[in-house]
């Protein structure tokens, strides 16, 4: 088994670099043929081309449920706070009890408009 770990800035290591292209970054799949074409000299055919534009729509794919996973437990996380920040009237008091950071649970009340006590 071999594990590499690829660093987002630039890199004097070739075959690093041509990884880095390939599997890193925001740039979509014609970006990233070009510079796989024009940076290391690769002709790469109709299979392999295709195989990137593969990859790139099921990374984004993955990308896109994760994003959304995420921003659903946000919204729960927030309404728990909110919830629990009105029935409490205390940041202190709902940081403990749920177990969040006081500067979250406080930056709630204030955006929100929540009566508290500390």
């Amino acid at each position: 088994m071999v594990i590499l770990r690829l660093g987002e800035g630039p890199t004097e290591e070739r075959t690093l670099g041509m990884l880095q292209t390939l599997f890193l970054g925001s740039m979509n799949p014609e970006e990233r043929l070009k510079r796989l074409e024009e940076d290391y000299q690769m002709n790469l055919s109709e299979n392999v081309e295709m195989e990137v534009k593969n990859m790139y729509t099921f990374s984004q794919a993955i990308e896109d449920r994760a994003t959304k996973r995420g921003m659903e437990k946000g919204i729960e996380k927030g309404i728990t706070i909110y919830k629990t920040l009105q029935e409490t009237g205390s940041v202190r008091t709902t940081a403990a009890r749920l177990n969040e950071p006081s500067d979250i649970v406080r930056e709630i009340a204030l955006e929100y408009h929540v009566q508290v006590s500390d």
